[in-house]
C-alpha cells in the first residue's frame, strides 16, 4: 500500500485536510506538523511581526495559530527530514510557496499544482483569490504575479467559522472569472457556498491534492476486463 506523508504547517492530526484521501482506501496517510512538538516557552518566537509573511494554521484544539513564515521554515525542514524516510511521498499541506525546503522524497506543493490548473484554463482573464487573512492580501499579489490577466483579492478565515459568500460576492462584482481558495483549510463546504454565491467556477485545493494523489499512487484493481480486447 502507498504511503503518503501529510506535512502540515501547524499541528497534526488535520483531520480536515486529510478527509479528501478517505476516499482512497488503497493509500495510507501518515501526518505530521511543523508545530507538533513547540514548547510553551518558544512560541513568542514563532509569533508574526510586522514585516513577516504570515502563514495561519490550527492547532489540535482546534485553535487558530498565526505563524511567521521565517521562523516556520527550520521546523518544517526538521519535520520533512522525519517524515520522508517512512513515505513513498510528502504532501506539503499548505498552498504557500516553500523553496526553502529541500529533500530527496517526492513533494507534492499543491501551490504550484493550484498555479498550473489555472494558468492550462484560457477561460479566466481575471483571477480571483480567497485568502484566510487581510494581511496576506499583498503578498499574495506578489505571489501570483506572473498571471497574465487581472488579479482581485478577498478575505475570509476557513478557522473561525466564517461564511465565505460575502468576499466571494466582492470578487464575483470586480470582474472575477474563476474564484482560488487559496488555503488548505478551505474544505469543499467552503467551495460550496462560494460556488452557490457566485455561479463562478471554484478551485479548491484540498479536493485538486486529493484527486492528483489518487491519480499517481492509487493502485488499480486486478479485477475487470481488458477494454482492448
Amino acid at each position: 500500500m502507498p504511503r503518503i506523508g501529510l506535512l502540515t504547517i501547524g499541528q497534526s492530526p488535520r483531520s480536515d485536510i486529510a478527509a479528501p484521501f478517505a476516499r482512497f482506501p488503497d493509500i495510507d496517510i501518515l501526518e505530521a506538523g511543523a508545530l507538533d512538538d513547540v514548547s510553551e516557552d518558544q512560541w513568542a518566537a514563532l509569533l508574526p511581526s510586522a514585516d513577516d509573511v504570515v502563514y495561519i494554521s490550527k492547532l489540535r484544539t482546534g485553535a487558530p495559530v498565526r505563524i511567521s513564515k521565517e521562523a516556520l521554515v527550520p521546523r518544517l525542514a526538521d519535520k520533512l527530514d522525519q517524515l520522508g524516510n517512512k513515505v513513498d511521498a510528502v504532501v506539503m499541506a499548505c498552498t504557500g510557496s516553500f523553496p526553502e525546503l529541500s529533500t530527496r522524497t517526492p513533494m507534492i506543493y499543491p501551490d504550484q499544482l493550484v498555479s498550473g490548473v489555472v494558468r492550462g484554463l484560457t477561460f479566466v482573464s481575471h483571477l480571483g483569490l480567497l485568502v484566510p487573512l487581510p494581511e496576506q492580501m499583498h503578498h499574495m499579489r506578489e505571489k501570483w504575479l506572473d498571471f497574465p490577466g487581472r488579479i482581485s483579492v478577498a478575505s475570509s478565515s476557513p478557522y473561525d467559522g466564517s461564511d465565505p459568500t460575502e468576499a466571494a460576492i466582492k470578487l464575483r462584482d470586480q470582474g472575477a472569472d474563476l474564484i482560488v481558495l487559496d488555503c488548505m483549510g478551505y474544505s469543499p463546504w467552503h467551495r460550496d457556498r462560494v460556488r452557490a454565491a457566485t455561479d463562478l467556477p471554484v478551485v479548491l485545493p484540498q479536493s485538486l491534492i486529493a484527486a492528483t494523489v489518487q491519480e499517481c499512487f492509487s493502485r488499480p484493481e486486478a479485477k475487470g476486463s481488458d477494454p482492448r480486447v
